[in-house]
């Protein structure tokens, strides 16, 4: 089964970083020829210690860049009991106002740079306006979930539906797993979000549970994919709430995908519905959970899998992982992925950076548009 290929293109924010700290989550959001990053600064000799949220910006879609800006008002601070709360940029859209809507997620952290899980994480939001380069309040959403459950919507996506979006996110419980449901949002005239309505809760008694959903709405049904140890997961439904199939993520001729432990996002381009993805069994034993190289594939619909033939590399390995990335399409409807080289590796030497550059990496923050080849003769 043939398919034509995407155009990629691939572009660097950024590259360099001391050592001690390097960027492992950036956000993007391009709007015309303006592209805006949010990206994440990470503590290498810790497990998912995020700080130092920064801005940088490029005027012609990706060829130059400013250099990164800290955004003061996403500091985060540290309470009377030496606990830091921090936030992590999960994605940006663009509001009919000019304003863009920045989704968070809270993450606290004890003196030794641990999880600190006696303050629940939380999705949080506010507005950045472009324009005159000002930030709005720091807002909780509140989500349905038990009341000191952790919240989290980690690189998720919304889709629009009807005026209103669909957020996916997932709920770690007492037990530490984790189950994933959508909440249908609103947003009031003053910019508040509120959830209106809810799907069921997805679970799994695997490893985990069930996280880091992704989902997204093609040729009138909703596809979801599911982060779980053992392996990546998709489901299809027709009304977004229910889920009555959800099997292990695999190649149209039903050979297993080879992605575990860790996400992966659905994109609609051209009038095709693609996967963006890690797996095994690319010359990529050195990287830690096989998060390099970031794959792209088209996603048969009918069978919800990937058209082997489709596969393309969307950024390629250096040595550092990649499987924390941002992925959604433009409002011009080519889609793009946001991803940094985080410099970790292997146990037991996981935070010995210099392992990743021995292949090349450092730390580059990589832009990636991704469109059809009638949207590049345009």
């Amino acid at each position: 089964q043939g398919t034509n290929m995407l155009n990629i293109n691939r572009y660097i924010a950024s590259s360099g970083y001391d050592r001690i700290k390097c960027w492992g989550n950036p956000v993007a959001l391009p709007i015309g020829d303006t592209v805006i990053v949010l990206a994440q600064k990470l503590l290498i000799k810790a497990t998912d210690c995020f700080s130092d949220l920064s801005i940088l910006k490029s005027s012609d879609g990706g060829k130059s860049w400013s250099a990164p800006e800290k955004v003061a008002h996403l500091a985060g601070f540290t309470g009377a009991d030496g606990i830091r709360h921090a936030y992590l940029a999960s994605q940006m859209r663009h509001c009919a106002d000019g304003k863009i809507l920045v989704m968070l997620t809270s993450f606290n952290y004890n003196q030794q740079n641990r999880l600190d899980r006696t303050h629940p994480q939380r999705v949080n939001y506010l507005y950045f306006d472009p324009a005159n380069g000002s930030w709005s309040e720091i807002r909780e959403l509140e989500l349905d979930a038990p009341v000191n459950a952790d919240v989290l919507a980690v690189d998720s996506q919304l889709v629009e539906i009807d005026g209103d979006y669909l957020l996916p996110y997932c709920v770690r419980e007492e037990s530490s797993k984790f189950h994933s449901r959508i909440a249908k949002i609103r947003i009031s005239d003053n910019g508040t979000l509120t959830a209106t309505d809810y799907s069921e809760k997805i679970r799994t008694p695997i490893g985990r549970g069930f996280l880091e959903p992704s989902l997204c709405r093609f040729a009138g049904k909703y596809y979801l994919t599911l982060r779980n140890d053992q392996t990546g997961y998709l489901g299809v439904s027709n009304d977004w709430k229910y889920f009555s199939e959800i099997k292990p993520l695999s190649f149209s001729d039903g050979s297993d995908l080879g992605n575990y432990n860790t996400m992966t996002r659905l994109l609609t381009i051209g009038n095709k519905l693609f996967l963006v993805y890690t797996r095994k069994g690319l010359n990529n034993d050195h990287i830690f959970r096989h998060r390099a190289p970031l794959m792209i594939g088209e996603v048969d619909p009918e069978l919800a899998a990937i058209i082997r033939e489709s596969e393309q590399i969307a950024v390629p390995e250096h040595g550092a992982r990649l499987g924390n990335f941002t992925a959604a399409v433009s409002p011009e409807n080519y889609g793009y992925i946001s991803v940094a080289e985080w410099m970790q590796t292997l146990e037991p030497e996981r935070d010995n950076s210099l392992k990743c550059e021995e292949y090349g990496s450092d730390n580059r923050i990589w832009f990636v548009t991704l469109k059809t080849s009638s949207d590049q003769k345009e």
